[in-house]
């Protein structure tokens, strides 16, 4: 069961989320559209984030999240392609935490680079279920 959530690549991403050439401009212009993009897509319990989490994502992030969890027993973040989360992305972590256990669920999560560095600075990866 695989099911897309409508939103695009990040430019500059590929699917892998390795980096390409981020810096693309078009007609000689600037580039007005710098906030990169997030791609959510669903596979049974497990739920792929491509991209950033921040500030610009972090709710519709959340909403699909939610959803997900609704929708799936053991529900699962697979955030091993995201390269960068800030603290409107840790929040949404939180908060689906809180969201699947009120749902008598739990929300594993898997992730790694400096987004899982983050949560083990600030002590949040000691409030989530994280993957080793």
């Amino acid at each position: 069961m695989n099911k897309g959530y409508g939103l695009t690549l990040p430019r500059g991403y590929d699917m892998l989320g390795s980096a390409q050439n981020s810096l693309q401009h078009q007609g000689g212009g600037e580039d007005n559209d710098m906030e990169a993009e997030l791609i959510l897509q669903a596979d049974g319990d497990t739920l792929t984030a491509a991209g950033d989490i921040d500030l610009y994502h972090a709710t519709d992030f959340r909403h699909r999240a939610e959803k997900h969890i609704d929708d799936v027993e053991q529900p699962r973040l697979d955030l091993l392609r995201v390269p960068f989360i800030d603290s409107a992305g840790l929040a949404a972590l939180l908060a689906l935490s809180r969201a699947a256990k009120a749902r008598g669920k739990a929300l594993r999560i898997a992730v790694g680079g400096s987004p899982r560095r983050v949560l083990r600075i600030t002590g949040i990866d000691r409030l989530l279920e994280i993957e080793e």
